[in-house]
């Protein structure tokens, strides 16, 4: 599954087979600057679009022209198109007409290319989170048959994923269902376990098993056994929200939680699971990492464009 630029080629780029495989379309023009537009389903019996509307509105996007159309080669099955409504779009480049496939496969291969990805609203339409998650759910499956069953349930997730090395168990949080999903790849089961309000940000310990999750919505921190599957513990932080994403050092034994609305950073104790410290750093802190070695923590501040260095002593 490639999305957006991953499908740019030219006439210079002289890569044959890479060109067959996307269907023969060469790069042409796009408009400009990333604007929303209407989308229509061209085959709403595949696997892909099957749970889809016959159009929606996708968010800000670039949207390409391919020369040729895709369409014309024999092989590919456009599934989505930009709608003829959209025409013009673009304010400094200007989209005027031309057939613009959006969403199409090369049924050679076992493959699906989206147009949309340019920037930063790819997730914030629920429509199209479901395409997304389905071409995943497809495209994963070991059947040929065009008709797949129900989701399971299991949802991508543009927060928060994580993998315990040790158990080989992949745990994603579900941010609008207050859950977490949990996978087994070795026995390819799943499961969900109820945490708190709206949880954003996940972390595992993999010494002793334990995942922490920071719920946004009710200013606390889930941690699930691994074992159990259960939630053996529930901090509370106070304040307006939990984390936005969090860090574990297993040497130190402490996970780092940033607070965006609250412009700090919580480390809390794998021991006594409670809050050992609150930091001010920089404004809305965001993303966090963790050199284990020298129990440093990295903390990226969207606001104000900087990197806050906190060292557990």
């Amino acid at each position: 599954m490639g999305f957006h630029v991953s499908a740019y080629n030219d006439k210079d780029s002289n890569w044959p087979w890479f060109l067959e495989f996307l269907g023969g379309g060469v790069f042409h023009t796009n408009n400009w600057p990333p604007l929303p537009a209407k989308l229509t389903v061209d085959d709403r019996s595949h696997p892909v679009t099957m749970n889809l509307p016959a159009s929606f509105i996708s968010p800000d996007n670039e949207w390409y022209i391919w020369k040729p159309s895709p369409r014309l080669n024999k092989d590919v099955q456009v599934l989505i198109t930009l709608d003829l409504s959209n025409y013009p779009i673009g304010f400094k480049d200007v989209l005027k007409s031309g057939d613009l496939p959006v969403v199409w496969t090369n049924t050679r291969y076992k493959m699906l290319y989206m147009n949309m990805g340019h920037g930063d609203k790819i997730f914030t339409s629920s429509i199209q989170n479901k395409l997304i998650e389905d071409a995943t759910l497809w495209l994963g499956s070991t059947s040929t048959q065009t008709a797949m069953s129900v989701a399971t349930g299991t949802e991508i997730s543009p927060h928060a994923v994580v993998v315990n090395p040790k158990t080989s168990k992949v745990y994603a949080v579900n941010t609008s269902n207050d859950t977490v999903t949990v996978m087994d790849g070795s026995t390819n089961s799943i499961a969900t376990v109820g945490v708190g309000s709206e949880p954003m940000a996940i972390s595992v310990n993999s010494v002793t098993n334990k995942i922490y999750v920071g719920n946004s919505g009710s200013g606390t921190v889930s941690v699930i056994d691994g074992v159990s599957r259960t939630i053996g513990n529930t901090i509370s932080l106070g304040g307006k929200s939990a984390s936005s994403r969090i860090a574990f050092d297993p040497a130190a034994r402490t996970a780092y939680l940033t607070r965006f609305k609250e412009n700090t950073v919580c480390l809390v104790s794998a021991d006594t699971q409670t809050v050992i410290a609150t930091v001010p750093v920089g404004k809305m802190p965001f993303g966090v990492a963790v050199d284990p070695v020298t129990h440093t923590a990295y903390i990226a501040n969207i606001q104000d464009h900087s990197v806050t260095v906190v060292t557990r002593r």
